[in-house]
């Protein structure tokens, strides 16, 4: 009985240590750039200023659909400081007729400027994964500094001629969906800074190929 017991005792041995090489190959989620593909259905709703009132009117709401492109990479690092999220998020839109279009909303969870004094790192975006359920807030948008990159691009009037114009999201904007290795779907409402053009955006995408 000896005989079967020893050899049967390696055998579970090699296969733990086997799955835990394997684990310890594995590639952690997130640990290098992937790249999304998918559509992405923004509505904003537009308002204007009623000097009588002293609220905002409600002009219309209008809908865009467009492809884009989202990046999930590590935490930006520099100089020490890291992204405090559990990955940094870049969304752009796939843009076919020029930077200024309608509808387009450009998301980033933080980036590196350079200034005068070096470089320093700009966080944008506060949110959690728990699972693949990610959820937060815009906590900044440094437009104080002039580097305000989450922009919501919708109309305005200018001296009675519609143009579209990029808008600075305000904080308080919430993110949330799920993220996953081969797919993600992300749900993001807010206003402008300025509160006349409120929004929510709807991305759902595909692990590039």
């Amino acid at each position: 009985m000896k005989k079967l017991i020893y050899p049967l005792y390696l055998i579970l041995l090699l296969a733990a240590f086997n799955h835990c090489k394997k684990e310890e190959n594995a590639e952690k989620p997130f640990e290098k750039e992937q790249v999304f593909k998918g559509n992405t259905i923004v509505k904003i709703r537009y308002y204007e200023y009623n000097p009588y009132t002293g609220q905002d009117d409600f002009i219309e709401e209008k809908q865009y659909s467009y492809n884009s492109t989202i990046y999930i990479k590590p935490p930006l690092t520099q100089d020490g400081i890291t992204e405090s999220n559990p990955f940094n998020l870049q969304v752009f839109p796939d843009r076919v007729n020029g930077m200024e279009e309608e509808g387009h909303i450009d998301i980033s969870s933080s980036l590196i400027f350079t200034v005068s004094y070096g470089r320093v790192l700009l966080q944008y975006w506060n949110y959690t994964l728990t699972g693949d359920q990610i959820n937060g807030t815009l906590s900044e948008n440094h437009s104080a500094e002039a580097a305000a990159a989450n922009m919501l691009w919708a109309w305005d009037d200018i001296a009675g001629i519609h143009m579209t114009m990029p808008f600075s999201l305000a904080t308080g904007a919430t993110i949330s969906g799920t993220v996953g290795q081969n797919s993600l779907s992300l749900y993001i409402a807010g206003e402008s800074i300025c509160t006349y053009r409120k929004f929510t955006c709807q991305i759902n995408a595909s692990l590039r190929k």
